[in-house]
């Protein structure tokens, strides 16, 4: 081996002299010259591209196509044990290159300067590849809630208080200092918009003058009362005419959150890659991380310009159990001060949310439950929740 080396060097030594246009001794700076032709047998440096051409429509399609299937391979490979041995079933929204083309998604990043008028395709590559970059740490913190509330399962018992499971007294529960009431619905089920229906009725009755703004998940946002009437005759939102009654019985102003753009494409969808030993699954791209990120965003935002105008009301906001439970990434109630959100959940015990999941006993044999302490809604992801029969 240490032959072959000399052999290597004299060689190389041989070429860099014979090829010189003069003796090596006589040509000043010995490194200079030898870096110098040592550069000739290595390939250019790539070219740097700048800003500009980057931001070039050709350029940028081919550096989010690269980008969206690698940061796929980077969400596999960045979970740690704890997370793929505690992965729950539906807890996987890593997205594949499966194409997807919406109608008109001109919204989609309009807030973006350098994506709002960038084409469909572009969009839909950044949205992959930025929903796959959140996997890896968002389920890293799903599994540690999990595993605290694992370890303090005997603490939460002792905070866990049994509510009579009747309107009258599911509407007394929220304190009174409280300025948003969410109220995460388990979808599709008549029984869980009854006990809504009836709960804010009671709401409603106990609280006379209190002014109440109602924003609602199913509507798109501009949407008023009119617009509710003919949406509730469609057989995608008929259900929610139980609980619409009720905000125009009482004469309170019905707000729609939804982006107009994610409800032209709600029904829009995407595959999902498999968890370990299941199967790959279609499903709305506004349910992947990302989807959620942006739909929640623009729910905030909203929320937010309707509380410069009204400062002294209760906003209900109604919306599925995912975009209000504290658990969940990117919860439209983790963007409003801790002490004035109350989130009321309410399903069939079918469903439950990831601490439900988790700990299924004793807690989901309590019908109605809330916590002694409000800290622990927190933690478990609500702070009054409601089990429906199916």
């Amino acid at each position: 081996m240490r032959v072959l080396s000399q052999i290597i060097l004299l060689v190389f030594t041989s070429v860099l002299v014979f090829s010189a246009p003069e003796p090596v001794y006589a040509q000043g700076n010995m490194w200079k010259r030898f870096s110098g032709a040592c550069r000739k047998w290595l390939p250019a440096p790539k070219k740097t591209p700048t800003r500009k051409e980057v931001l070039e429509p050709e350029n940028m399609e081919k550096i989010l196509v690269r980008r969206a299937r690698v940061s796929r391979n980077q969400a596999w490979d960045k979970m740690d044990k704890d997370v793929r041995r505690l992965l729950l079933p539906a807890q996987s929204t890593i997205l594949n290159n499966q194409v997807w083309v919406g109608e008109n998604l001109d919204e989609l990043y309009a807030d973006n300067p350098v994506l709002k008028n960038a084409s469909v395709l572009v969009k839909r590559q950044y949205f992959q590849a930025a929903n796959n970059r959140l996997v890896p740490g968002v389920l890293k913190k799903r599994v540690q809630n999990l595993l605290w509330l694992k370890r303090n399962e005997k603490l939460l018992l002792q905070a866990a208080i049994a509510v009579k499971n009747t309107p009258q007294n599911l509407a007394a529960q929220i304190p009174p200092d409280t300025q948003y009431w969410f109220i995460g619905e388990e979808h599709g089920q008549p029984n869980v918009r009854r006990t809504i229906a009836d709960t804010l009725s009671a709401f409603v009755e106990q609280n006379p003058g209190r002014e109440i703004l109602f924003f609602t998940e199913f509507l798109p946002q501009g949407a008023n009362a009119k617009d509710a009437v003919a949406y509730a005759n469609l057989g995608l939102y008929k259900g929610h005419a139980t609980v619409w009654n009720v905000v125009h019985k009482a004469g309170i102003e019905l707000i729609g959150l939804e982006p107009r753009f994610v409800h032209r494409n709600r029904l829009l969808q995407t595959r999902y890659d498999a968890v370990p030993g299941g199967e790959s699954s279609e499903s709305s791209i506004w349910l992947s991380l990302e989807g959620m990120r942006v739909r929640n965003q623009a729910w905030v935002k909203l929320i937010k310009e309707y509380r410069t105008k009204y400062p002294n009301a209760l906003f209900v906001i109604h919306c599925g159990e995912a975009h209000a439970d504290y658990l969940e990434p990117f919860a439209v109630p983790l963007s409003f001060p801790a002490g004035k959100t109350f989130v009321s959940a309410v399903y069939t015990p079918v469903a439950g949310n990831q601490f439900e999941q988790l700990l299924p006993h004793p807690f989901t044999k309590i019908p109605a439950l809330k916590w002694g302490a409000r800290r622990y809604g927190r933690a478990t992801g609500y702070d009054l929740r409601v089990f429906v029969p199916r």
